[in-house]
């Protein structure tokens, strides 16, 4: 596994933001050796065939965004729910009510 300063991080994230085909995000993976698929790639959740979650967002780019943040933001509500109070969060005195 590659191991990275902070700037070399910075570097290939700015790369990689800049990329704008499918070619050059391969080559900038490859330039790094992050292009493993074994050990770097693997499906989210760790599941092949999540097409029907992985795909269940917005086509648009903002929107896709916006709805990774506010769903973060429910996760660590109901995170720290658990942790702090050992509430359950679809309790009504949960803070997410």
């Amino acid at each position: 596994m590659p191991s990275l300063s902070n700037e070399e991080v910075k570097e290939l994230c700015l790369k990689l933001l800049r990329a704008d085909t499918v070619d050059l995000v391969t080559k900038i993976l490859k330039e790094y050796e992050y292009l493993d698929f074994e050990t770097y790639w693997q499906p989210p959740g760790g599941t092949p065939a999540n097409w029907s979650t992985v795909g269940n967002q917005s086509s648009e780019s903002v929107p896709a965004l916006v709805e990774k943040i506010v769903n973060c933001e429910g996760h660590v509500l109901i995170a720290e729910c658990r942790i702090q109070d050992k509430l359950d969060p679809r309790s009504p005195k949960a803070p997410l009510q």
